[in-house]
């Protein structure tokens, strides 16, 4: 019996060398499901997310103990600059809306028009980068519309115009972009695109990037127009040395596409997958679901990793720096990192802290007038 139990004990030694080195941590633990969450690193290691709550938007850092209530609304996504300050864009009433942290503050610019999706990136002089998908110009087609405060204030064009002709019976539409971009403020922005030509065996979609710099993307190629093409949040990423990195879905089998000077290289993994997001420094991060489950690879330059289970969930993230991915399981928002990290305390729900601070001021104001 003693040698079983020496045998066993030996058995979890050597099994515990095979465990992986992700550390799970619950980051919210609140009485309503989140229902979105995004993430991005700074400079400092520190974790900056947004995530949104019962038609609110909220955010919450990695140093930080509480969240901070930003504004109503649906749909956020976060990025920073070299400064290290949060900038997100979020949708309210079909309205686009801009908000950048000052102080202790959230100061917000709304944008007139229908916008239907919303992504942000911040190039390397803090100057903010958005695209919307939306109608901005009357018609009932979806355009995607480009934006930056470059100059100090917010100019936007429509870079992409949905549209469909009812005489000739043919059209073509642009859905799901999200943004990045390089050293020098050049955009990057990927969109499914589709081309109908009057029936189906005449139409097809692709996945394409958008950009106004000088460089040359294949995209996904073109495929029919049943097929199944997927972009998720943050499907395109810039790595430091200003190479693009696009993942996508085709018929749920995940892409990933790298482009470097002359060559563009395609990697392709298993079927299944629902969601995916990209991110790249001097690695390549890609992050998966797959049947509820959160899968990991990355490219340090030698290929792609063996994918490794995360976790359950659903809606992954992911942000270099410590590695960070955050998702979504049982309406709370978890994170996986490897290593140390700033803050492993969950955060509480911000309408708690509120009743909690309006009740002691209740009981403040109950014993003043006591007295």
């Amino acid at each position: 019996m003693k040698n079983k139990i020496i045998s066993y004990i030996f058995l979890m030694f050597l099994l515990s060398t095979f465990v992986s080195a992700w550390t799970i941590h619950q980051v919210t633990d609140t009485l309503d499901n989140e229902l979105s969450v995004d993430v991005v690193i700074d400079e400092f290691d520190v974790v900056h997310r947004v995530y949104e709550r019962n038609g609110n938007i909220y955010y919450s850092n990695s140093i930080g103990d509480f969240e901070e209530f930003v504004s109503q609304g649906t749909s956020p996504s976060i990025a920073v600059g070299q400064n290290n300050v949060p900038q997100i864009v979020f949708l309210n009433s079909g309205n686009l809306y801009y908000a950048i942290k000052s102080g202790n503050q959230w100061v917000i610019t709304s944008f007139e028009g229908y916008a239907y999706l919303a992504d942000i990136a911040v190039d390397n002089t803090n100057k903010a980068h958005i695209v919307v998908e939306g109608n901005y110009d009357g018609d009932s087609y979806h355009e995607i519309l480009y934006l930056n405060n470059v100059n100090g204030t917010f100019v936007g064009q429509i870079i992409a115009d949905g549209f469909y002709d009812s005489f000739g019976r043919y059209g073509n539409y642009y859905e799901y972009p999200s943004i990045a971009v390089d050293s020098q403020g050049k955009y990057y922005i990927p969109v499914l695109f589709k081309n109908w030509g009057g029936n189906a065996i005449y139409s097809d979609i692709a996945v394409i990037v958008l950009t106004n710099s000088n460089k040359v993307f294949s995209g996904s190629g073109y495929y029919s127009w049943s097929s199944n093409i997927g972009l998720s949040k943050n499907s395109i990423a810039i790595d430091d040395y200003d190479n693009v990195h696009l993942t996508y879905i085709i018929n749920t089998e995940l892409f990933v596409q790298s482009y470097t000077l002359n060559t563009v290289d395609v990697v392709s993994f298993g079927t299944g997958i629902t969601n995916s997001a990209i991110d790249a420094t001097d690695k390549i991060a890609v992050v998966y679901e797959n049947q509820s489950n959160i899968y990991y690879t990355e490219n340090t330059g030698s290929g792609f990793s063996t994918p490794e289970l995360i976790d359950y969930g659903t809606k992954p993230v992911v942000a270099l720096g410590s590695s960070n991915i955050a998702y979504l399981s049982n309406g709370e928002i978890f994170e996986a990192y490897v290593g140390s990290s700033n803050n492993n305390n969950e955060i509480p729900e911000f309408s708690v802290i509120a009743a909690g601070l309006a009740l002691i001021g209740a009981l403040g104001i109950f014993f003043f007038k006591r007295r």
